[in-house]
C-alpha cells in the first residue's frame, strides 16, 4: 500500500476524529480516542498519524500506543478497514486469494527444524527426555507435547536465523525446551527458548517482528479465542494463545497488523491483583468495553499452577468472564 493510499484513509478516519487536522503535508493530529486522552483539558490532542517507509503509524504521546495504520482502523472503524484491506488486496494483485498484506516470509520458511525434537516423539534421545519430563510435571494436558520442542543445539539451530551475537546467549550441548512461535500456517518465525535450571525465557524472532504470540497454528480463529501471558498457560485451555507477556492488547494489535483475523476474544491476565502494571492494563482494557476475566479470590497466580493445584481453570474463566459495568465492579473487588 502506498502512502497515498493511506494518507486516503488517515483522512476517511479522521472525520471520526476529534480535533484532527493535519499539521504539516504528511502528519496529522487528533486527540487520542484509544485512550481519551486529557481528562484535564479537552483542547489537548496527542495523537499523531506519521508517514514510516511504505506506510502511516499513529501512535499517542499519552498512553504509548504505536499502531499501523491497519490496525488502528481495525479498532476505530471496521468498515473502513474492510475497504483498506480490500483495496490493498486490489493493489498488490496477489497471486492467490489470501490478502497480500498476510506475509509469511517465504525466505527461511520450515516447519520441522531438524535441530529439534518433538516432545510428544514415542522415542527421544536420552538428553530431551527431562525437558518431557518437566512439562509432564507441569501437568499440561498430553495433547500439548506436540506443540513442544527440545534441542540440544540451540545456539546451531539460531545462528544462521538471528546471527551470532543473539544466538550467543544460547549453547549447543544444553537440553531446552523450545516453544515454537507459529503463524497460522505452522511456520516458525520466532521461538522461545529455556533452560530447566533457569526460569528464564528467551525469546528470539527472525521475520515478523510486530508478533510475539504463541499459538496462532493450533487456535481456531473463528471461535472465541482466550488471549493469556505465558505459552503454557495457554496449552492448559481450549483454544487460547499466548503473548509472551503482560501486553495481551498490544498482542491482539500485532495479530490484526499482520491481516490475522480474531475477532471474537477474552483477555485473561494472570491473578496479580498486587501488580500495579497489571491493574493498569485490565482496567484500560475495562474501559474500552472488552471482555476480560477477573479471577476471584485466594488462587494461584496464573493457569499452569491452577491447573497444578487442581482447579478448574476452564471453568472458572467462562464463570468469571465480565465486560462493561459489571467488569469495573468486579475489578475494584479484585483490586481491594
Amino acid at each position: 500500500m502506498s502512502l497515498w493510499h493511506d494518507k486516503k484513509y488517515v483522512n476517511l478516519i479522521g472525520a471520526q476524529l476529534p480535533r484532527f487536522r493535519w499539521k504539516s503535508a504528511t502528519i496529522a493530529n487528533c486527540r487520542c480516542v484509544l485512550c481519551g486522552d486529557s481528562t484535564k483539558s479537552r483542547i489537548k490532542a496527542r495523537g499523531y498519524f506519521f508517514p514510516h517507509k511504505q506506510s502511516y503509524l499513529y501512535k499517542c504521546h499519552d498512553c504509548g500506543v504505536a499502531l499501523p495504520l491497519s490496525a488502528f482502523l481495525y479498532r476505530i472503524s471496521r468498515t473502513l478497514y474492510d475497504e483498506y484491506v480490500m483495496e490493498q488486496w486490489k493493489e498488490q494483485k496477489p497471486a492467490t486469494t489470501v490478502p497480500a498484506h498476510i506475509s509469511f516470509a517465504p525466505s527461511r520458511v520450515f516447519t520441522k527444524p531438524k535441530e529439534m525434537h518433538q516432545l510428544s516423539a514415542s522415542e527421544l534421545p536420552s538428553d530431551i527426555v527431562p525437558v518431557r519430563e518437566f512439562i509432564e510435571h507441569r501437568q499440561l494436558p498430553s495433547s500439548a507435547l506436540k506443540y513442544l520442542y527440545g534441542t540440544m543445539h540451540a545456539h546451531t539451530f539460531l545462528q544462521p536465523l538471528v546471527g551470532d551475537a543473539k544466538a550467543a546467549s544460547v549453547k549447543d550441548g544444553l537440553s531446552y525446551l523450545v516453544i515454537p512461535l507459529c503463524l497460522p500456517d505452522g511456520t516458525w518465525y520466532g521461538a522461545q527458548f529455556r533452560l530447566l535450571t533457569r526460569k528464564e525465557y528467551l525469546t528470539f524472532r527472525w521475520g515478523h517482528d510486530r508478533l510475539r504470540v504463541f499459538g496462532l497454528q493450533y487456535c481456531d480463529l473463528s471461535r472465541t479465542v482466550y488471549c493469556v501471558e505465558g505459552p503454557l498457560d495457554a496449552l492448559c485451555i481450549p483454544n487460547a494463545i499466548a503473548m509472551c507477556g503482560s501486553d495481551l492488547r498490544g498482542g491482539v494489535d500485532a495479530i490484526h497488523a499482520e491481516g490475522i483475523a480474531l475477532h471474537n476474544y477474552v483477555l485473561v491476565w494472570d491473578n496479580e491483583p498486587r501488580n500495579a502494571s497489571v491493574c493498569s492494563l485490565i482496567t484500560k482494557a475495562v474501559q474500552r468495553g472488552e471482555p476480560v476475566v477477573v479471577w476471584p479470590p485466594s488462587l494461584p497466580k496464573d493457569i499452569n499452577e491452577m491447573v497444578q493445584q487442581g482447579y478448574d481453570a476452564q471453568s472458572l474463566i467462562r464463570a468469571h468472564t465480565y465486560q462493561g459495568i459489571r467488569a469495573e465492579l468486579e475489578l475494584q473487588q479484585w483490586q481491594k
